[in-house]
């Protein structure tokens, strides 16, 4: 858990590259990112496959659930439309997926926390990364917060990577009512 700085001593230095003064705690940013955007890729096929039974399970094919999709850009929107379109096609699999929206959502701004930061470095901690905060607050991030916030979020991205398949699959063996 990040820890507050409450005597500060000397100053702390940001600059547009000074993560590379912490390639550790850089290189696990970069992996929390990247967990990340397999969660939207997740939730981009999820919807996908929710609407078009001949959806693929690993990639979106309808260019329009694509272009639905990233044009809602507001994050718990889009959360709500992927679960609405559950509820309206893939029923059986919509509360799955509700169960799951606060887990989502935690790991959405868990993610955000830590991607959009500007990371400043102290002497003080030298193995650390601090973030201000508005009210000009301390807080201290070493490589164990990180790796926290990595397991969290790759929890939800194995979730999210079940979850398509099942919806997908659901999708395909949908019972289809008899033709008169």
């Amino acid at each position: 858990m990040p820890q507050p700085i409450h005597k500060i001593g000397g100053s702390f230095e940001t600059a547009p590259k000074i993560l590379l003064k912490r390639s550790k705690l850089a290189v696990l940013i970069g992996a929390i990112a990247c967990e990340w955007a397999y969660i939207e890729d997740c939730l981009l096929n999820i919807f996908d496959s929710a609407h078009s039974p001949n959806a693929g399970v690993f990639h979106a094919r309808n260019p329009v659930a694509l272009a639905i999709f990233d044009t809602v850009t507001a994050y718990n929107a889009k959360i709500d439309l992927v679960e609405t379109v559950l509820r309206l096609c893939v029923p059986s699999t919509a509360d799955g997926f509700t169960s799951m929206k606060g887990e989502l959502r935690k790991a959405y701004s868990a993610r955000n926390q830590v991607v959009h930061t500007s990371w400043n470095i102290g002497a003080d901690f030298p193995e650390d990364l601090i973030l201000l905060e508005l009210d000009g607050k301390a807080v201290r991030y070493t490589e164990k917060d990180f790796l926290d916030i990595l397991e969290r979020i790759s929890v939800v991205r194995i979730w999210a990577h079940d979850f398509q398949i099942a919806v997908a699959h659901a999708q395909k063996v949908k019972p289809t009512s008899p033709t008169p």
